[in-house]
């Protein structure tokens, strides 16, 4: 079979960067005829189930391979995950929109009957990550050439738990290779872990305020560089804080916040 990247290249990969992330990986990989997930990662007392799968050249086994893992995946339900993954080579999301077009309501069914089920896009040559919801796709593409070649790849997805303290309830850092995720996607999605609502910010418009006078102090010391931080001020509910770093001002995006079951493509204010 015609492998350009292999299952375990993700998985290899996605160990690497979830043990970065503050993951505990659960199993260790699994050698040959071991049944069980490929991936299972706790953070937070949340059980996260990943299936890893490759590339295959040829698309009619690409395809089986494809549904055989999502039935993996989701039978991990049966084992109390709370995130059902299939991880994909990156090289999947150029024909994403095309394949759930093609199913159309089916696609959706299944969006809605499993919100557990995630999709994720992992660059194995840049040792990142895109994830994304199975619902994110089919979307519309922008009319705009430059804006629907970036949003091919789908939306960039960056959670923050609730803050009890302080001036602000969310926040989100963003580092070099988030950033460049970002830009790679076409959008960033800010999810509040606690309530699940979301917001979807265009990469162009969010960008355009991540310069580096606005750049924190954060990992400044481990970098050279820091970090930009956005967050949502108490009191501000609607609005999106772009941190003004040591030298700069901050900004504000405003933004609505949906429902995760919602379009997440139409979700912030132009």
């Amino acid at each position: 079979m015609a492998l350009t990247v292999t299952s375990a290249q993700v998985e290899s990969v996605l160990r690497a960067l979830l043990t970065q992330q503050g993951y505990t990986l659960k199993n260790p990989p699994r050698g040959r005829g071991e049944t069980g997930a490929d991936i299972i990662a706790k953070k937070e007392g949340r059980i996260t189930a990943i299936e890893c799968i490759g590339f295959q050249e040829v698309p009619p086994l690409r395809s089986k391979q494809f549904y055989e893992a999502f039935f993996r995946a989701v039978s991990r339900l049966n084992d109390g995950a709370h995130e059902c993954i299939m991880a994909l080579p990156m090289r999947f999301g150029r024909g994403m929109n095309r394949r759930a077009r093609h199913y159309g309501v089916a696609w959706k069914r299944i969006a809605e009957a499993f919100p557990e089920l995630q999709i994720w896009l992992v660059d194995t040559d840049r040792c990142a990550y895109e994830a994304h919801h199975w619902g994110d796709w089919p979307f519309e593409a922008s009319t705009s050439p430059r804006l629907a070649k970036k949003t091919r790849t789908g939306s960039h997805i960056a959670e923050s738990k609730h803050y009890a303290g302080g001036p602000h309830v969310y926040w989100w850092d963003v580092g070099d290779s988030r950033r460049e995720a970002v830009e790679r996607a076409g959008h960033l999605v800010l999810v509040q872990k606690d309530t699940g609502q979301r917001t979807v910010i265009p990469s162009e418009r969010l960008l355009s305020l991540l310069t580096e006078d606005r750049r924190t102090t954060r990992m400044k010391a481990v970098r050279g560089k820091g970090n930009w931080g956005l967050k949502v001020r108490r009191g501000r509910p609607n609005e999106i804080e772009a941190e003004g770093g040591e030298k700069g001002k901050p900004a504000f995006i405003r933004v609505k916040w949906r429902e995760a079951s919602r379009d997440r493509h139409r979700e912030s204010e132009r």
